[in-house]
């Protein structure tokens, strides 16, 4: 869709699909964090002028100036470049209730480990392959 172009209410957006309010209106939410949309309570939802976002960085590997001017770049968004920076692990949980992070203070370590080890001894050889798109059958089927 074109920069300032108004996309649809998230009432009709959601008939026309046949489904649930909440799903566009979590749908648009995710479009506004990422920068793709601007919206204004009661004024509608516009897409972003997104084609300034776009950064030139080095490749990753590439530290200096003389090498990063020599080797290949990558083009991204700030968005992109936001999460690049962000990439890494933490040992501190960073707060209650982030998206993605889960507390792991209180999980079953020893459990855990036991169970996997069972289950690599007994091999589900079967399940180290790539499964159908619709997924593992007796789940389905379940």
């Amino acid at each position: 869709m074109a920069a300032g172009a108004r996309l649809p209410s998230t009432r009709d957006l959601a008939a026309d699909l046949g489904i649930a309010r909440n799903t566009v209106l979590q749908v648009y939410d995710q479009l506004t964090e990422e920068g793709y949309v601007h919206a204004g309570v009661g004024r509608g939802t516009y897409v972003q002028d997104i084609s300034q976002d776009v950064l030139e960085v080095p490749a990753q590997g590439e530290a200096d100036d003389a090498q990063a001017a020599s080797g290949p770049a990558q083009h991204l968004s700030r968005r992109g470049s936001t999460l690049l920076s962000h990439l890494g692990f933490s040992n501190r949980q960073s707060g209650a209730f982030m998206p993605g992070i889960p507390d792991v203070r209180e999980f079953p370590l020893k459990t855990w480990a036991r169970i996997q080890n069972r289950q690599w001894r007994e091999g589900p050889w079967d399940l180290m392959r790539y499964a159908p798109a619709g997924g593992y059958g007796p789940l389905r089927q379940a």
